[in-house]
């Protein structure tokens, strides 16, 4: 509304403007104070309109005496310096509003500045010849005091040597330090190291992808070499590995000579054997995994997968839906392509062993092929990745890294322990033995004991009755239907004191005659799904008694496999 009861405040005078400074002035001899291209814009409050007799209502004036004279009769008049007419008369209109109206710059709207300061010329020098050294230590405590040794103003890897244009990356490369180049690496692609950089952003994904793939592939300014092409010609094999590890490394890249890092193999090193010149022409090529496919549940049998590449990923093999979904557990490489088919072959089909000493996989549902293949890779030199649930992530528990975390573990929940803020370790989350609590006052006995005492209760014929039970458990149904009650204790012998103890008798049960219908030529589909069909009432009868509410049923299946197994002549299960 004020802007509306402006414009019609200035109506009367907008001939006026529009017709430019008064012509008694243009007339007029150049006062001292005027000054050519310069027009002066005055802007009148809206609830003041100017009167007649001020030069005729004009606003725009190329003198700053005439302007400052119409400016101090108002309290709150404003004037500005322009160069152009169109300009001024703008400003005269609409006032300071049409300037703040206006889209700010890039400049003018640019982020929040970082909290860190850039680091000085000689503090860079100390910090590229502590990369030179392999003084980790001093990397790691510096970059986390300040990210800028590492990440410039505009979000690009800083240089660390200005004439040839380094960043740190170089450096470490050029200097054959492997456990450098991966720190540096790990670090500008973390979110945790971003986030301390920069703070809560909503692009730190985008951000770290952006500066791990410039730090890969930005060139120098001498020779326009990556830092693959220094860890090639160089002759630093760890290093190249590091490299090439990143899908974002460009191995196609070339040099002003039109030169790939496959081109410069070790052309720095004097006297370089043909062996270390094969061992990273091989990994300058397209590397291969061999993984470990698991189903979370464990209900399908783990298989090795086809060796896949980051360029080529893993394909899934096209499977029903009601069928569960294969992870990657454990994983062997990198290598090239003609390799991983053979470890591959080596991983299913390993070596005759008398059949004393034999392990099948299969005898070890969680763990199996994977210590297989741990054993393969230690054999074969390459490097091993494995899933543990209990560090969430994937690690080789036999390098220094893997050690360290298993540490970090150990000393982590030992410390909540301590402490008691670990409810995994509380006595009522102890859950794994086979005895039930004491009822009553009075001890339970050993799962030996129990298995004692449930053959001496066993009868032959049916007529006897029911042997009495130590801890009768309570009634589920009202008084009045005393035979549900019986049926349902029926099911379950009453002096097995342990679910425990019970499922793994019932488990042996049907090992032993799956186990036999195999041996015998009866382990068909039929056969097998009578099996299962009887498993199933089992477990359905278990789950509608409270003595079996604390079993856990999601492993049976694997239990039963484990058992049959067992029961199997290992010739046959190989």
């Amino acid at each position: 509304m004020s802007f509306i009861m402006s414009g019609l405040n200035h109506l009367s005078f907008l001939p006026r403007i529009l017709m430019g400074p008064s012509p008694a002035k243009q007339g007029s001899e150049k006062s001292p104070g005027s000054v050519d291209g310069v027009y002066y814009g005055v802007f009148l409050p809206p609830d003041v309109p100017p009167s007649v007799e001020d030069n005729e209502g004009t606003v725009v004036f190329s003198d700053k005496s005439e302007a400052l004279k119409l400016v101090k009769k108002y309290k709150k008049a404003r004037f500005k310096a322009f160069r152009t007419m169109t300009d001024a008369m703008q400003f005269a209109m609409l006032g300071p509003e049409s300037v703040s109206s206006c889209p700010t710059s890039p400049a003018d709207v640019g982020e929040k500045p970082s909290p860190f300061r850039g680091p000085k010329p000689q503090d860079m020098v100390r910090f590229r010849k502590a990369i030179e050294a392999g003084d980790l230590d001093f990397v790691k405590k510096t970059v986390w005091e300040n990210p800028r040794y590492l990440v410039s103003s505009g979000d690009t890897p800083a240089i660390m040597q200005e004439g040839s244009r380094y960043n740190a990356l170089h450096i470490g490369a050029k200097a054959c330090d492997a456990a450098m180049c991966a720190y540096i690496l790990q670090t500008v692609g973390s979110e945790q190291f971003m986030l301390h950089f920069y703070g809560d952003t909503t692009d730190t994904q985008q951000r770290c992808a952006v500066l791990l793939d410039l730090y890969l592939n930005t060139p120098d300014k001498a020779l326009n070499e990556t830092p693959l092409h220094f860890a090639a010609k160089f002759g630093a094999a760890k290093v190249v590995q590091v490299l090439v590890a990143y899908p974002q490394c460009d191995r196609a890249a070339t040099n002003k000579f039109h030169q790939t890092a496959k081109d410069v193999i070790c052309s720095r090193v004097t006297g370089a054997d043909s062996g270390l010149k094969e061992e990273i022409s091989a990994m300058l090529d397209e590397q291969f995994y061999v993984p470990v496919l698991r189903s979370p549940d464990n209900s399908v049998q783990p298989v090795v997968g086809k060796p896949f590449s980051p360029c080529s990923p893993l394909e899934e093999q096209c499977r029903d839906v009601i069928s569960p979904v294969m992870e990657v557990q454990a994983l062997a490489g990198p290598m090239p392509r003609q390799t991983a088919e053979l470890f591959r072959r080596r991983w299913k089909t390993p070596p005759r062993v008398p059949l004393a000493q034999r392990r099948p996989p299969l005898l070890d549902q969680d763990k199996g092929w994977e210590k297989v293949g741990r054993e393969l890779a230690q054999e074969w030199k390459v490097a091993w990745k494995e899933y543990w649930p209990f560090l969430d992530t994937y690690i080789d528990l036999n390098s220094p890294e893997g050690l360290q975390l298993l540490e970090d573990y150990l000393r982590k929940r030992f410390k909540s322990a301590s402490e008691g803020n670990d409810p995994s370790l509380s006595p009522s989350n102890k859950s794994t033995s086979l005895s039930t609590a004491p009822m009553n006052g009075v001890t339970p006995e050993s799962p030996m004991a129990e298995l004692c005492s449930a053959l001496r209760a066993c009868r032959l014929s049916s007529g006897g009755g029911k042997p009495p039970s130590r801890h009768p458990p309570p009634s589920r149904q009202p008084a009045h239907h005393n035979g549900d009650v019986r049926h349902t204790e029926d099911t379950i012998p009453s002096h097995v004191t342990s679910p425990h103890l019970y499922m793994e008798k019932s488990c042996q049960v049907f090992a032993k005659r799956i186990a036999d219908g195999f041996q015998l030529g009866d382990g068909d589909a039929e056969f097998l799904w009578a099996e299962m069909k009887h498993l199933n009432v089992l477990v359905s009868s278990c789950k509608s008694d409270n003595r079996f509410s604390q079993l856990d049923f999601h492993r049976l299946h694997s239990r039963l496999g484990q058992a049959v197994a067992a029961r199997m002549d290992p010739s046959d299960v190989s």
